[in-house]
């Protein structure tokens, strides 16, 4: 979906990318063209054009910028800017000059899929619809953009819509991706018969994948039956699958409501140490006190204490004062029979 600029076809507007010919000053001179070249001298609009063609971005992006402040219904100029201004990290000031090249030339279809790329790159897929709608109003044979179309208007809550869509892009060619789509549509839209219809098709044809097997462990929670949940929404936690804190928050629901509350806490407690872990690495893995002794809590929590001792052990040495460290390894030394130890700890609670 990306448009280099430099790499840019040519175009028969008479507008794009389009550098006045340069022709030798002797020539003019010769002629009695000085006049010629004082009219004809090189603009900043147009030499922020040239440059933006040659490639030469962060030189053109403050010329095209002035250029359309001046005149922002300048195609060429609009253009030139938004895509410059992908070029140049500058995604959000990329959306009004953009917006306003999708408004002059609607009938361009790299204008609504350079204004696609650009709300993607800012992952905010609301913006995404419209230029979507537009392109397909050219392309209404692109089957990979309506899909993306309807995946966006169900992320986004326009659930009617994203239903609307994903009938018509299972009417021209069913897949197990679109039919789960489909279930998770008519599960938030809350018609839990058609839901769980479209997700048992996908179970029965050997499509046991853990966002299936989730959303029918959700289904069967909703029509009261948690016991038939539980099994499913385990499969579903299976190592490395996706979807996995989904499918923990359903499963501590689904043993809350048959009884398991110690199994709920430990799913609970695991879900605590995954969401502290991916925030330790989110930021650069932190080599934070704190999350340490999130993530040695939720390893306890979870029947892994060899692991949390040996992380709660590093904290301490880190910070000798940490009473959170010295509260959980004292109550695993009182897990593993070493009341002595697990006394010190408590002393060194209160120093």
């Amino acid at each position: 979906m990306s448009r280099s600029i430099a790499n840019r076809p040519g175009s028969s507007g008479s507008h794009r990318f389009r550098v006045p010919v340069l022709v030798g000053l002797a020539a003019l001179v010769a002629g009695g063209g000085a006049w010629y070249v004082a009219a004809h001298r090189e603009t900043d609009r147009d030499r922020g054009i040239r440059l933006a063609h040659a490639g030469d971005v962060k030189a053109a992006e403050p010329l095209l910028a002035a250029a359309f402040e001046r005149n922002s219904k300048d195609a060429a100029v609009a253009q030139a800017l938004g895509l410059a201004r992908i070029a140049t990290g500058k995604l959000a000031e990329a959306a009004e000059p953009l917006d306003r090249w999708r408004e002059l030339e609607p009938n361009d279809p790299d204008a609504h899929l350079a204004r696609i790329e650009q709300a993607m790159k800012l992952n905010r897929p609301a913006e995404a619809i419209a230029p979507a709608r537009d392109l397909l109003a050219l392309r209404p044979q692109s089957r990979q953009l309506r899909e993306q179309l309807t995946f966006w208007l169900f992320l986004t809550g326009r659930t009617e819509e994203a239903d609307i869509e994903c009938r018509n892009c299972r009417a021209e060619g069913d897949s197990p991706q679109l039919k789960l789509l489909h279930a998770e549509i008519a599960h938030r839209l809350g018609d839990a018969a058609r839901s769980q219809a479209m997700v048992d098709e996908l179970l029965a044809a050997g499509h046991r994948t853990p966002p299936a097997l989730t959303l029918r462990g959700a289904l069967a929670i909703d029509a009261g039956n948690p016991a038939a949940a539980v099994p499913l929404l385990k499969e579903a936690l299976a190592p490395g699958a996706e979807g996995q804190s989904r499918a923990r928050h359903f499963l501590g629901l689904a043993l809350v409501q048959v009884g398991d509350e110690a199994g709920a806490r430990r799913i609970q407690a695991e879900e605590q140490r995954h969401q502290a872990i991916g925030t330790w690495e989110k930021y650069g893995r932190l080599d934070g006190i704190g999350y340490r002794v999130v993530i040695a809590e939720g390893l306890l929590a979870t029947g892994k204490a060899d692991e949390a001792y040996r992380i709660l052990e590093e904290v301490l040495v880190k910070d000798p004062k940490c009473r959170a460290a010295h509260k959980l390894l004292a109550d695993y030394h009182d897990a593993h029979g070493k009341p002595a130890a697990a006394a010190e700890h408590r002393r060194r609670i209160t120093d």
